[in-house]
Formats: structure tokens, C-alpha cells, sequence
């Protein structure tokens, strides 16, 4: 669009500028969108494409979260069953057993519009686990959890727990901190007996911490 024709030498030297500048001009965008985002986060407004399952965008500001009178009953019985003993496993086997559409599934039913990406409509070990440890939950906000690896390179990685932002009270809770807390201790309780059983001289719990 410059008219720079780079199959003479005397151009050379203005491709090379043009390159630093256009370098130099991607790198401040980065870091003020960077810089918006942190300031977003800190202030405890949500950002993300997608509510937790639980929760819903206010109609009113995207950036608060409220709770999901269709979904929050799903959350509280995987919490539940937790507390019961169950593994991670078999919540999620118990949820396909009994047809209970997936967060993607559910997200794609409020949408009003079939799920064409091909995504997983079924749970997994993975994502119960990752509900059951969700701060969301409480009634905190916990963010900037991942990042791109540079200005230059957009691949998402995940952040140093260090970096994380967390703003607490930022919308109302759907578990108490009591159950939170009783959950979290199921899960100190549980690792503490797979590493007994598997003390030297004993039988290997592999299949055991798997389910777990």
C-alpha cells in the first residue's frame, strides 16, 4: 500500500523502519490492552465469554455474574455428592447416566441454537473437578489465570498461581463456606490416603488415584 518495491536495495533500509514501527505499535497495543484488562479485573467485574456454569450474565451488566436458577441446582448436587464420597468419576458418569446436559450442553440450550462446533455434550472427571475447586462458588472473583505467551505469540498458557487476581464478594455465592471448606478437606483427606497405600511394600492404589 506504501509503494515500496523491495527489489531495490535502496528500499531496504524503509522496510527495515517501517518494520521496527509497525513492531514497536503491536507491542503498546498489547500492553494497554493488558493494562485495561488488569484494571478490569481488580476492580472484580467478570471477563469471560461464558458464565460459569451456576451463574449467568446480568442482563443488566455482563460483567456481573448472578445466579442460574436452571443451572445452580446441578452445581449444588456435584458439591453434594462430593461431600458424600463420591469421586470425581463417578459424578460425572452419574450426571450422563441420568441425561444432564453438559455446561457446553447447557450453555447451547439457553443460546436457543444447536451446538455445530462439534464440542463434547458429555461430563468428565475434569470438568467436575474443575467446578468443585472454583472459587466462583463462594462468591469470589478469580482471574487472570491464563495469558498469551507474548505480544507475538497469542497461544494460552497458564499463569503462576502468584499472578492470579482475586477479588472477593463480588456476587452472591451459591455454596456456603462451610460445605466449601468440607469439600476441599475431602480432597487433602483423599490424597493423604492414596500416598499411605502407596508406601513401599504395599500395592499400588494407580487405578484407585485415577477415579479420584
Amino acid at each position: 500500500n506504501d509503494g515500496v518495491d523491495t527489489i531495490h536495495k535502496n528500499n531496504e533500509m524503509l522496510v527495515i523502519l517501517k518494520n521496527v514501527m509497525n513492531d514497536l505499535y503491536a507491542r503498546d497495543t498489547s500492553s494497554k490492552i493488558r493494562a485495561v484488562k488488569q484494571s478490569t479485573f481488580k476492580s472484580g467485574k467478570y471477563v469471560g465469554c461464558y458464565a460459569p456454569i451456576g451463574y449467568r450474565k446480568s442482563p443488566a451488566d455482563k460483567h456481573i455474574l448472578e445466579i442460574d436458577p436452571v443451572t445452580a441446582p446441578v452445581v449444588l448436587r456435584i458439591f453434594d455428592m462430593r461431600l458424600q464420597g463420591d469421586s470425581f468419576r463417578k459424578i460425572a458418569r452419574t450426571l450422563n447416566e441420568e441425561g444432564v446436559p453438559s455446561p457446553r450442553g447447557f450453555y447451547y440450550m439457553a443460546e436457543g441454537r444447536p451446538n455445530l462446533r462439534g464440542e463434547t455434550p458429555y461430563w468428565n472427571d475434569v470438568t467436575v473437578k474443575t467446578i468443585l475447586r472454583n472459587e466462583v462458588y463462594l462468591g469470589h472473583m478469580v482471574q487472570n489465570k491464563t495469558g498469551t505467551v507474548s505480544y507475538k505469540v497469542h497461544k494460552q498458557v497458564s499463569k503462576p498461581k502468584e499472578d492470579w487476581i482475586k477479588v472477593e464478594h463480588t456476587h452472591e455465592p451459591l455454596v456456603s463456606q462451610e460445605v466449601w471448606d468440607a469439600v476441599q478437606r475431602r480432597r487433602i483427606e483423599t490424597r493423604q490416603s492414596v500416598h499411605r497405600h502407596d508406601a513401599p511394600g504395599r500395592s499400588s492404589p494407580f487405578d484407585t488415584a485415577w477415579s479420584l
